[in-house]
Order: structure tokens, then C-alpha cells, then sequence
């Protein structure tokens, strides 16, 4: 089976994830954005300086390659 997300918010990746941790279903997140998926929370302790870019972000590129996730 294919599951087919639309946004890649909190609740998206929560889903994605849950799938892939529970199945060997396919999944496809669809995102308006062209970044990896980030926390718009965390945006002004990024631009503050609390955290670092690297934070901001639900997801990177590896856990992205090797988890299946289209």
C-alpha cells in the first residue's frame, strides 16, 4: 500500500514516521516547501541564537535516504 501526505508539519512527519516504524508500506510526503521539514516554533530561538540551524529541522537528509520516504 502507498500513503500519500499532504504537508510536512508536525503532524505529517509524525504520521510518516508511524508508518514506516509499523509497516512496510510506502510512503510519500508532499510538502508546498522546497526545504526538509522544520519547526516554525523554533524559528525565533534560531533567529535569537538559542539554537543552531541544524536544529530547526524534524528531519535531515539521511534519516530522509535511508528511512524510505519519498
Amino acid at each position: 500500500m502507498r500513503h500519500v501526505i499532504i504537508g510536512a508539519g508536525g503532524a505529517g512527519t509524525a504520521a510518516a514516521e508511524t508508518i514506516m516504524a509499523n509497516s512496510e508500506d510506502e510512503v510519500l510526503v508532499i510538502n508546498r516547501e522546497k526545504t526538509l521539514p522544520y519547526s516554525p516554533a523554533a524559528l525565533p530561538y534560531y533567529i535569537e541564537g538559542t539554537v543552531g540551524r541544524d536544529e530547526l529541522f524534524i528531519w535531515n537528509w539521511h534519516f530522509v535516504r535511508s528511512s524510505g520516504i519519498d
